[in-house]
């Protein structure tokens, strides 16, 4: 194997080892893999430099979370405790009129002894206006992350884990708090606040939220329906401070050292520290910080007179990210923003070099907007397999869209950096601050035109094998030099293919979910969806309801049967996010405003008769008729969950215990 390919598979067997080590700490079988390894590092001296990486991974997770597994069982034990938290802010996210935040604890009190602890804990708080680097003491009772009851729900507690968070505290109040009046933190927040303050008083409402995320990473301001716009239109990216963003920030630095006539190491020195200062400043995303350390690795090249690839660069800045905080593997910003480089490096160079050896095409693809449109292809098609695996959808008009929209938020972008620099001058800034509502105002447009674009959107989640074979096939085609080898992963890629195929399971279904209350289930027959949801709260909606609704294919909710207040369905609509045709109630919803009609089941006979089913409402329960199959939902209202799966004339029962 050549130096090209080793960096990415470094970077892949180093990304395995802290997978493996994660694992192995709560599945005692993946500890199997490490005899494994040992005993292929005794027959194969090839392999040896990919182990080493492999161990080096596991071994920087466990020193990065080693005091995470040494807290866990004391604060398990603490469940339910009376807690009193002294520490800093190190993470803020403002609601309305309250806060989410992380709290870095310097002590802890429990069961009157109080003693010196570091750890996280995650809080909410009726209080705005907070800030990283604020201390603070809360008290408040313990609350661990519960492991999930529902196949599909949100696991709270590997979420805890990734973030290093211990706890959190529940019925949370202030004790003391002091704002962070020195320090680095105090002079982010004062700049951060100042450039706000500039983008309030200059801009429209629209342009100032839209210009406060994609230039600070701040998207407080943005409305849901906005945010729901970009990603459905595949444009997300445009609002997560990432690669994209710090090539603009390389692009002005260029711009400065040329008018400042700096070179080699003057230009290199002000650069990085411009660049470190604007991922500090913007919180330090994975994206940001890997975009840093390959231009910082690509400038640091001229001077030493190394040439790199691509590919090498990519290599070193994934292990140097993941060295410093290994957990970024498991959240999708960190994977999503390298699979998109690495896409550029493995699929749009030897596409290019191929169309190249066609004279017409290769005079085409070396055009500015035929160059981009190759790379945003390539980009589209590396993703495309994690993305349906992640987010269960993908939209394809963003090929196109992105192609207008990245040149519009560069200029934008560009434009709010010209827009605080001249702030006290006269003309400039009224200027620009209309042009920067006009083309925000373009860009609002375009998103939204594309994300209803239903035609051109792929709703369809797959399975692991299936996003596997995707990803083996395009490793096939575009990484894989030899054809034996070619040909062997395509027909794995095939056979994995037919097998998900055969085994998809096509009958109708029933899941009940195990709520707050456990009154919430969904049935599937043909297409048809019923939603049975009463008193359920919005997380249960959020945690549960809807990662089941997006991995199953669920596009739009047929009949919603609810025995709500007209209140309570219209918030849970709004918390559904996806169309709902008809409401089926006893209570008055005709305050709805939603686009939906209201169905009686007393107007109707006493029964719901859809194409597929009938549903009857009995005093404590409803019964589903449907192909000869009865499931009567007495086990609806008791608090544990169900999953039923018709087969024939018979079903299997699933409690989740």
């Amino acid at each position: 194997m050549g130096k090209r390919p080793d960096n990415i598979v470094m970077l892949l067997f180093f990304s395995a080892g802290i997978v493996t080590a994660c694992y192995s700490i709560t599945y005692i079988m993946f500890l199997t893999v490490y005899i494994l390894l040992g005993i292929i590092f005794l027959i194969s001296g090839r392999s040896g430099i990919l182990i080493i990486v492999f161990l080096a991974g596991s071994l920087v997770y466990l020193l990065h979370n080693q005091r995470y597994i040494r807290l866990a069982d004391l604060i398990n034990k603490s469940e339910g405790k009376e807690i009193i938290v002294s520490g800093t802010l190190t993470e803020v996210r403002e609601y309305g009129m309250s806060s989410s935040a992380v709290i870095e604890s310097d002590s802890i009190k429990i069961s009157g002894k109080e003693f010196s602890l570091n750890a996280r804990f995650n809080v909410y708080l009726n209080r705005t206006g907070m800030g990283t680097g604020d201390s603070l003491k809360v008290k408040g009772v313990v609350r661990c992350p519960k492991r999930p009851l529902n196949k599909y729900e949100t696991d709270k507690r590997f979420q805890a884990s990734v973030n290093y968070i211990s706890a959190g505290i529940g019925e949370a109040r202030i004790y003391h708090y002091s704002e962070c009046v020195s320090g680095p933190d105090h002079l982010i927040r004062k700049i951060r606040k100042l450039v706000g303050d500039i983008f309030k008083r200059r801009l429209s409402y629209n342009a100032d939220s839209f210009l406060s995320a994609v230039i600070m990473g701040d998207k407080n301001g943005l409305e849901a329906s906005k945010i729901k716009a970009f990603a459905e239109s595949g444009t997300i990216h445009l609002l997560a401070v990432s690669g994209l963003h710090v090539g603009f920030i390389i692009l002005l630095t260029v711009i400065l050292s040329s008018i400042l006539r700096l070179r080699m190491w003057p230009h290199i020195i002000f650069s990085s520290v411009l660049l470190i200062s604007y991922s500090v400043i913007t919180g330090g995303s994975p994206s940001v910080i890997r975009a840093v350390i390959m231009a910082i690795i690509l400038m640091l090249s001229r001077p030493f007179r190394r040439i790199l690839k691509f590919p090498d660069i990519i290599g070193s800045a994934g292990i140097i990210s993941l060295t410093y905080d290994p957990n970024q593997i498991f959240r999708p910003g960190f994977v999503l923003s390298f699979a998109a480089v690495i896409s550029i490096a493995l699929i749009h160079e030897p596409l290019l070099q191929k169309l190249k050896q066609v004279r017409r095409i290769g005079r085409i693809a070396n055009g500015r907007i035929s160059g981009s449109l190759l790379i945003s292809f390539s980009v589209t098609l590396g993703l495309l397999p994690l993305i349906l695996y992640l987010f269960g959808r993908y939209n394809f008009v963003s090929l196109l869209s992105n192609l207008i929209l990245i040149p519009l938020t560069g200029a934008v972008f560009m434009s709010g950096i010209i827009l605080v620099l001249s702030d006290r001058v006269s003309i400039i800034p009224d200027f620009i601050a209309d042009m920067v509502d006009l083309i925000v105002g373009s860009i609002t447009y375009i998103t939204e035109y594309t994300a209803s674009i239903e035609l051109f959107t792929l709703h369809r989640f797959l399975n692991i094998l299936v996003t596997s074979a995707l990803i083996i096939t395009i490793a096939a085609i575009f990484y894989i030099k030899k054809y034996k080898i070619k040909t062997l992963f395509t027909s794995v890629a095939l056979f994995i293919l037919i097998f998900s195929s055969i085994t998809a399971a096509n009958s109708p279904s029933l899941y009940v979910f195990k709520t707050s209350k456990g009154k919430s289930s969904i049935f599937i027959n043909n297409g048809e969806t019923l939603l049975f949801a009463d008193e359920i709260r919005g997380s249960d909606v959020n945690n549960i309801i809807k990662p089941y609704i997006q991995r199953s294919n669920i596009c739009s909710i047929d009949y919603l049967v609810t025995g709500n207040e007209w209140y309570q369905t219209e918030e849970l609509l709004k918390l559904l996010e996806i169309p709902v045709r008809y409401v089926v109630s006893e209570k008055d919803h005709s305050f709805i405003n939603e686009r939906c009609d209201q169905l009686r089941i007393s107007d109707l006979g006493g029964s719901l008769k859809t194409v597929f089913s009938e549903v009857i409402p009995a005093d404590i329960s409803y019964s589903i008729n449907s192909g000869g199959n009865t499931f009567r939902l007495t086990d609806f209202y008791e608090e544990k969950g169900v999953e039923v799966v018709f087969k024939g004339d018979k079903y299997t029962k699933e409690v989740f215990k």
